[in-house]
């Protein structure tokens, strides 16, 4: 093993709750209401432009009008004062990337912006600078394994060199189609008993639910 790719969003940062939230609470406000188990299944692992498009479609059956083209611009910036407001990372991040003697990077479908500005709050932008790579910098997002095979590539490592860290089942059908030993990481605040199963369906060769563990699998 020569590198190690981490997906972002609830694998280094934790975020997913604070988005599922936010989220939420706007969308309620436009006569649309999920539970937390239902954005999680349904709509947990779009990207931002996914999103909208999805809930669009729902939005104009309930009223018959477009979704109002503010939206993506509200949810970004009621996430964004939710990151600055409680955003950390997760479970052990901060403690083992001091420790880690290999080349890293992040691979996410995220913006890149928004990739930078989560990095930054939590305060491990360092750990990774320059390999922060978002799917905009690919054809396809994961599910795909373009965000994989490019990360690699800038590592300069074969994937059958790298190690990945998911926390989605998307992801991990990524990483695994990318021909990368994947690990299921269940430490997230979203994360509950069932997601391991599913990480495990979808490919992950085991589950952490602390980072620290990794150094278990180096």
């Amino acid at each position: 093993m020569k590198a190690i790719i981490f997906d972002l969003d609830g694998v280094l940062a934790d975020t997913p709750y604070i988005v599922s939230r936010t989220d939420r609470a706007v969308f309620k406000s436009l006569g649309l209401n999920y539970d937390a188990q239902t954005y999680k299944k349904s709509y947990g692992s779009l990207t931002h432009e996914e999103l909208i498009k999805k809930t669009g479609e729902e939005y104009f059956n309930i009223t018959g009008n477009p979704m109002p083209k503010n939206t993506r611009d509200r949810l970004v910036e009621e996430c964004t004062k939710g990151f600055k407001k409680e955003l950390t990372t997760c479970i052990g991040v901060t403690e083992i990337l001091p420790t880690l003697q290999y080349p890293m990077a992040v691979a996410s479908n995220s913006d890149q912006e928004h990739m930078h500005r989560k990095l930054n709050i939590c305060g491990i932008e360092h750990h990774f600078t320059p390999h922060i790579y978002s799917s905009e910098l690919v054809e396809k997002g994961k599910p795909a394994p373009d965000i994989y095979l490019y990360a690699a590539n800038q590592l300069g490592t074969l994937p059958t060199e790298c190690i990945a860290v998911e926390d989605s089942p998307s992801g991990i059908k990524a990483a695994v189609a990318a021909g990368i030993q994947v690990l299921g990481f269940i430490g997230g605040k979203h994360c509950d008993e069932k997601d391991a199963e599913k990480l495990k369906q979808a490919g992950a060769y085991n589950i952490i639910q602390d980072m620290r563990e990794l150094t278990t699998y180096l």
